[in-house]
């Protein structure tokens, strides 16, 4: 298992700051979750993703918070659903509904 932190403040922003100071380049143009991802499939680990259960609105709007984005980005765009945990809560059906919404939405 490998925890990733979910960097979701400045995630609205175009230079996602938050982001790039802890080290991942994720850009509009370019996925930076997406080598976590090939890695961690090649080795059927699982991602331990700390902000799965987080909304927007309970971050302070200065933040810029885009918590719900990045979680669309992470699990619908890299990560199969059964490889995914939450720090929060190990309840694997609370994570398929969030990739069911996800899978709905788009």
């Amino acid at each position: 298992m490998k925890q990733v932190a979910g960097i979701h403040w400045w995630y609205k922003t175009e230079s996602h700051a938050a982001e790039l100071t802890a080290g991942y380049y994720n850009l509009h143009h370019r996925d930076g979750y997406r080598p976590i991802a090939r890695m961690l499939s090649r080795h059927n680990a699982i991602l331990n993703f700390t902000c799965l259960e987080m909304r927007n609105y309970e971050q302070p709007v200065e933040a810029q918070s885009g918590a719900e984005e990045l979680v669309r980005q992470v699990i619908y765009f890299n990560f199969n659903p059964s490889l995914i945990r939450s720090p929060q809560s190990h309840d694997l059906t609370k994570i398929h509904q969030i990739y069911q919404l996800l899978t709905i939405c788009n």
